[in-house]
């Protein structure tokens, strides 16, 4: 206890740094599991000066603070002996919890799941906020819980090691300031493409209406790619964001049009393939196309790449077939379905 109180009065003593997530999948976790895990979770971080705060994920609303996204999922192939992962170094980033093994890890105890949930949170929010995927010998960002380590969860006396906290606090006071930083440039590089488009008219307008809360710097660093891999082509784009965190003027609407959800498709061929888009109106030389945010991240984890360029390039494949007319694939083309590792 008195551990505790010494760690409560040290983190008042130094800078602290708020960190906002977001959480998806609710669904898939209990309510009261789900509300100890955050509760706990946050216990852990206030201890060393850093104050988790837990936005309700609203995709008609974005989050203009870049929260890290936690996604409650049941389970996936690979990464065994995971009870989650996380990508530390994408801009995006992403922590996966893979719930149905922390279920099946403490089947004989379920009472604790809230705990064991909320120390793989904290696990995973370190590697974030360290922004790397390196382990310590020991506590909380150990690789590996030990058969020590488990009572020590239970009882939430599982800690931080000192160094690893003073990692996470500057990481988190980074972040902070390059958020504060970052928004600023993405307005004033919005406000530019805006100028440039009066005076320019490009072949091609594509206008973007993100649904699922994309970040300010994702969603430019999205938007920058999907016009270089025309530009690479020869063909000239001008990609606008109607709805989301960087908004651009759209005074009239375009023949092109994609839209940002979050979660999966609703109808996929394959549940162990889900798409990551779908036409889902055609026109002559246009029409609507959806993008699908789970897949994207779950493509972009597996393949080690950031999720924007992902994301551009299924962007990049459904505008082909919405100005080629045809559902049809051709090798040289990309294809959203294989993307993968390569």
């Amino acid at each position: 206890m008195k551990s505790i109180l010494a760690g409560i009065l040290f983190a008042t003593a130094i800078r602290g740094a708020d960190v906002k997530l977001s959480m998806t999948g609710l669904e898939v976790v209990p309510g009261p599991v789900r509300f100890a895990a955050a509760e706990q979770a946050a216990r852990m971080f206030a201890v060393i000066g850093v104050r988790l705060q837990w936005t309700k994920h609203r995709p008609m609303n974005p989050d203009r603070d870049l929260p890290i996204q936690v996604r409650l999922i049941r389970d996936m192939a690979g990464h065994p002996g995971a009870l989650a992962y996380a990508n530390p170094f994408d801009p995006a980033p992403v922590i996966t919890v893979l719930y149905d093994r922390i279920v099946f890890a403490t089947e004989r105890a379920p009472e604790v799941r809230g705990a064991v949930l909320a120390h793989v949170l904290a696990h995973e929010i370190g590697h974030v906020l360290m922004k790397n995927d390196a382990h310590s010998p020991e506590g909380i960002m150990k690789a590996h819980w030990s058969g020590l380590d488990w009572p020590q969860i239970t009882y939430g006396q599982l800690t931080f090691l000192p160094a690893d906290a003073d990692m996470i606090r500057r990481g988190a006071i980074a972040r902070a300031d390059a958020i504060e930083r970052e928004e600023g440039v993405v307005a004033d590089q919005a406000a530019a493409r805006s100028r440039e488009l009066n005076t320019t008219e490009p072949k091609f307008q594509i206008q973007i209406f993100d649904y699922a809360g994309i970040a300010p710097k994702p969603l430019g660093l999205f938007v920058s790619e999907l016009e270089s891999i025309f530009s690479r082509r020869g063909i000239d784009v001008h990609v606008s964001v109607c709805r989301g965190s960087i908004e651009s003027a759209c005074d009239r609407p375009t023949p092109l049009i994609i839209r940002i959800l979050p979660g999966e498709a609703k109808v996929m061929h394959s549940v162990r393939r889900p798409p990551l888009g779908q036409i889902a109106a055609q026109e002559a030389c246009g029409g609507y196309a959806d993008l699908f945010l789970s897949p994207v991240y779950d493509n972009a984890a597996v393949a080690n790449v950031p999720s924007p360029a992902v994301l551009a390039h299924a962007a990049a494949h459904e505008i082909g077939h919405l100005v080629l007319g045809s559902n049809e694939h051709v090798s040289p083309w990309i294809d959203a379905n294989d993307l993968g590792p390569s």
